[in-house]
Parts: C-alpha cells; sequence; structure tokens
C-alpha cells in the first residue's frame, strides 16, 4: 500500500486510510505500507464500507489532514465514478 506522502498519522501506532473498494482488503490481512522515506508492515483491523457522504470532518482531519469537502473531491479526482464506493480501512502498525 503507497502514500504519496508523509502524513502524521503514519506515525501513530493504529490509523486508517481511505481506498476504492475492490474487495482486495482483508480484516486480519497483512499490508506492506511504503511513503516516499519508509516503509513498514501493518495489519488490517477494520474495514468498513463508505460513500462521499460519509466523510465527516472527523474522519477527514485524521486520514488525510484536511477538510471533509476537499477529501471528497480528492476522492472523485483519484477514482471518478467509483468514488461512491469506498471502504475505510483501519491498520495497526505490526512490531514483528
Amino acid at each position: 500500500m503507497r502514500f504519496s506522502k508523509e502524513y502524521l498519522k503514519l506515525n501513530w501506532p493504529i490509523f486508517t486510510t481511505i481506498r476504492q473498494n475492490k474487495g482486495f482488503y482483508k480484516i486480519g490481512q497483512i499490508v506492506f505500507v511504503e511513503t516516499p522515506t519508509q516503509a513498514f508492515t501493518t495489519e488490517i483491523v477494520s474495514i468498513r464500507s463508505i460513500e462521499l457522504k460519509d466523510i465527516t470532518e472527523t474522519i477527514a482531519k485524521n486520514d488525510a489532514g484536511c477538510s471533509s469537502k476537499y477529501l471528497k473531491e480528492l476522492m472523485i479526482k483519484f477514482y471518478k465514478d467509483k468514488a461512491n464506493d469506498l471502504i475505510l480501512i483501519t491498520l495497526m502498525k505490526n512490531d514483528k
């Protein structure tokens, strides 16, 4: 799983990410995370289906450090007509 920026959340032991729902991610799955300056493993601890309307200010701030309006615009830009078929993934860093 790639992150294009060094989001503050990536320093936390547990963090979220919003991705398109492709059925690829599963609870318990070990995921390798790569950023421009670091790499580490995580475990998916929860997955929740969401739509654009479900992206609150709190979710947007915690996930991307921005407003919900801006994050919704990004989701539309990234995922186009699939922007309402999203998942909110909670990841926990793997200390192993």
